[in-house]
Parts: C-alpha cells; structure tokens; sequence
C-alpha cells in the first residue's frame, strides 16, 4: 500500500511538472511559483522515483505495471520540456530556468544514487526494459491499426467520389481549388 500510494504520489508529481512546463511563464503574480516549482519538482519526482522502486517481494506484473505508467509520465513529462524548449513564445528566461532546473534533477539523482547506494539492481533494469517494450510494442500495434484504418477510410473515400462521377484527381485539378 505504500509503495502505491508513493508512486500516485510521483506520478502526480510528475503530471504536475508537465502542467507547469506547458503553462510556462506568466505575466501575472504567479511566475516566481512557476519558477520554483519547475526548479523543485524535478528534484522531488527523482526522490520519489528512487523510493518507489517495487521490491522484489512484488509479483513481476505488478513491477512491470508501476514501471510501465512511470515512463510514461516521465517521457510525458520531457516531451512537454522539449516542446517549451522549442517553443517560439520561449524567453531566455525560461530557457535559463529549464536548464537549472532539469540539471538539479540530474545531480539530485546522481547524489541519491551515490549517498544511498541506490544503484538500480540487475531486477530492476530488467522489470523496466521489460516495461519500455510492453510500451514500444503496444504503440506499435497501436500505430499500425490507426495507419490502417486511415487507408480504409481513403479508399471508401475515393470510391464515394468516383461514385457521385467526381473522382478525386478531377477534383484536384479544378482551378478553384488551385493556390
């Protein structure tokens, strides 16, 4: 039970970071916040990523389970930064305030690996290789069915049209619809 209630704990956390990169700075009152949190919560989610490891008492599902909705709310959670770091509405401020504080994440996490001896084990690799690809595969099915289903829809299409006697090349070529 403890473990699950501190990985809600990181997961919120993390979904946390992930709403406060994308709102970024503001003009109003609340920038010095923002400011802090994206300074403070990567830190805590490294700390909280660190003691939510499952034990090995665990079933392997349940491991698996943890460690596959952690990826997915860290990788969440640096795609949202990497999109602000691209942002055109980016300011060196910003820019500035990433840098801090994605590189207290990357030190926290270093300190606690080396202060606690918490070098992750041969298990724990494995439970998360294992889970990045149930993930991986999962998306790729995923992916696949969506690239067929938008064929189908693209071949009923051509058929609806060349159906009612305006097939889709005529209709490409009409002057109105020229730029």
């Amino acid at each position: 039970m403890k473990l699950l209630l501190r990985s809600i704990l990181l997961w919120a956390s993390l979904a946390g970071l992930s709403g406060v990169i994308i709102s970024g700075t503001r003009p109003d009152g609340y920038q010095l916040l923002i400011i802090l949190a994206v300074l403070v919560l990567p830190s805590l989610c490294v700390w909280l990523t660190f003691s939510a490891v499952p034990p090995l008492h665990c079933s392997s599902i349940w491991r698996v389970g943890l460690w596959a909705v952690t990826i997915v709310c860290w990788s969440c959670t640096a795609i949202f930064a990497q999109g602000r770091w691209e942002s055109s509405e980016l300011f060196d401020e910003d820019r500035e305030t990433l840098i801090v504080g994605f590189g207290l994440m990357i030190f926290s996490a270093g300190w606690i690996a080396v202060k606690q001896r918490a070098l992750p084990a041969w298990s724990t690799l494995r439970d998360v290789a294992l889970s990045a690809a149930i993930l991986v595969c999962a998306g790729g099915v995923y992916l696949w069915s969506y690239d067929a289903r938008t064929q189908a829809i693209a071949v009923q299409t051509e058929a609806r049209w060349s159906e009612i006697g305006r097939p889709m090349p005529d209709f490409e070529k009409n002057p109105r619809c020229e730029s």
